[in-house]
């Protein structure tokens, strides 16, 4: 009868937890709800117009970081953190007082466009409790302030407008249609004593190499609770969770030349995250090749030629060359590839889709996944180039000459694949390399491979095919015009994951190896580093 009683205890009290976490939700929304009519209904300056827009965030974020370096720890903390903002536009959705002219704004990549973004806004640091007045009486001086600031915004804008027209004019915000979706957040809770083990352990596996003179193992988890809402009926609640691990170590050459390699992990779930036996295997893998390029033969000479790029080198030149140009942008200095639409910008046997649905490739986990982006659009598998030609971009609810709606990419890209229709193996890319080589009447190609953060750099000689580890080569000027010059595809797949200040945090890229047509190595010009005067005390048996 006890343990009855016991059992119904425990439930009872269980239950109650749940039903105060959904009241202190309900505490914030009904704050935020509430504050918002008031402000829609009587937020106005006299002689000045109202707002037609109000939007209210809050962000709700937990983060640990463990550090260790040469088997000790130098950083195990975290801690809680909220804040609140509110965006308010006047005017209408043709012209309002954001994407101004003239302000100095450039719209060139997403964190630039998220940097104007904020610029609109006002934000405060929140209080922990779910306090309905203390939460409701800041987000009042936040929307007065960001009123005020639209209020001067628009009045700077038409006077530049009228001083200096443009050649031509577009809406300021989408119309769309509203959406509620709330998606309840789960903690990403770490086990801090197993995991400080864990990475004093990896970062000890560094006193094996004396060589190494610096390295470091660091690790942090990031779980956020986000809210959104608007007065066009907008109502977004939704989780924000990635963990990343990162190892790097460092060497100085003979000859003066510091030299490093790092290698990042990223990922939604915990449980996805390596053994502390394969991360150990990584790490030495690691330090091994480290040392192998260290005394590896110095780039001394230009190279101009065709390139093989394979693992995770294929991914990352796709990721930092190619994807930024998908994501639509407005403004002078735009730089995207929107006025390419309908015309060739990758061989025909090669298409690109962005699909922030698919959570898996295979094995691989794929963290750039969510349903609603950040602005509460609903966001499908997207065909942007389709057999080499571009059909798509990346949009987001600020209008452009290409865009006149969202296609839910207020964040950029979500999971980009590389598709590729002509497979070849290694060996017959390998062998298309030697060929274009001997087609120009060069000793050697360069084949590219690695991680995310460092790429190998191999030769690999005409003659014999055999492939001799390089160091000291810098890629220079590869142009979004080079990938329509790719030769050549594999039957392989690698998928990298990064960070982004997009919709999911992460986001992730997945390419077959390419053989680029040609691209442009230089000899590192890097000044020297002065040797170091005394050994490292951890290897001098002397003293």
């Amino acid at each position: 009868m006890k343990r009855i009683i016991s059992l119904s205890l425990i439930l009872a009290i269980y239950t109650c937890q749940i039903l105060a976490q959904q009241n202190q939700s309900n505490v914030v929304l009904s704050a935020l709800k509430d504050e918002l009519k008031r402000s829609v209904t009587d937020l106005q300056l006299k002689n000045f117009e109202k707002p037609y827009f109000i939007e209210y965030r809050v962000q709700d974020v937990y983060t640990y970081r463990i550090d260790a370096r040469f088997g000790a720890l130098t950083v195990s903390s975290g801690g809680r953190s909220r804040r609140g903002s509110a965006q308010v536009r006047v005017g209408n959705y043709d012209f309002d007082n954001t994407n101004s002219f003239g302000g100095g704004f450039d719209f060139s990549s997403v964190e630039s466009i998220m940097d104007a973004f904020e610029s609109t806004q006002s934000t405060q640091v929140l209080p922990y409790e779910d306090d309905y007045d203390t939460i409701r009486q800041r987000f009042w001086l936040m929307t007065d302030s960001a009123y005020k600031s639209a209020v001067e915004q628009i009045a700077s804008k038409r006077a530049s407008m009228k001083n200096n027209p443009p050649d031509e004019v577009y809406p300021d915000l989408t119309k769309e249609t509203p959406v509620t979706d709330i998606s309840e957040a789960k903690k990403l809770e770490i086990d801090v004593p197993k995991w400080e083990k864990t990475i004093k352990n990896l970062s000890a596996v560094f006193k094996n190499y004396p060589d190494i003179v610096n390295s470091g193992v660091s690790m942090f988890v990031y779980s956020s609770d986000n809210l959104m809402l608007n007065n066009e009926g907008f109502l977004i609640k939704k989780p924000g969770n990635y963990w990343g691990l990162n190892i790097q170590a460092d060497t100085l050459t003979d000859d003066g030349q510091t030299l490093g390699v790092s290698r990042f992990f990223y990922g939604k779930q915990l449980e996805s995250i390596n053994s502390e036996a394969e991360l150990t295997k990584i790490v030495n893998e690691m330090a091994d090749l480290l040392m192998k390029t260290r005394s590896a033969p110095k780039f001394t000479e230009t190279y101009i030629g065709p390139v093989l790029l394979t693992e995770n080198a294929a991914p990352t030149i796709f990721a930092g060359n190619f994807a930024p140009n998908l994501i639509n942008r407005r403004g002078e200095g735009s730089r995207d590839l929107s006025d390419r639409i309908n015309r060739r910008v990758l061989p025909s046997f090669l298409s690109i889709t962005d699909n922030p649905q698919l959570e898996k490739i295979g094995n691989t986990e794929l963290p750039g996944t969510y349903k609603f982006d950040s602005q509460g659009i609903e966001a499908k598998p997207l065909k942007l180039v389709e057999n080499g030609i571009l059909r798509n971009m990346l949009t987001s609810r600020t209008p452009t000459k290409f865009s006149k709606q969202s296609n839910g990419r207020s964040g950029g890209i979500s999971n980009l694949i590389v598709e590729n229709s002509v497979k070849k193996t290694f060996t017959e890319l390998k062998a298309e390399l030697i060929n274009q080589c001997k087609l120009l009447n060069i000793p050697y190609g360069i084949m590219l491979k690695g991680t995310h953060s460092g790429v190998s750099i191999y030769k690999v000689y005409v003659d014999d095919g055999h492939e001799e580890l390089v160091r000291s080569a810098n890629i220079d000027g590869l142009n979004i015009q080079d990938f329509r010059q790719i030769l050549a595809a594999g039957d392989d797949s690698f998928t990298i994951n990064v960070p982004s200040r997009g919709d999911s945090n992460l986001s992730s890229v997945t390419a077959p190896s390419i053989l680029m047509e040609e691209m442009v190595l230089r000899k590192d010009t890097l000044p020297k580093t002065r040797p170091f005067i005394l050994t490292n005390p951890y290897f001098d048996k002397t003293k």
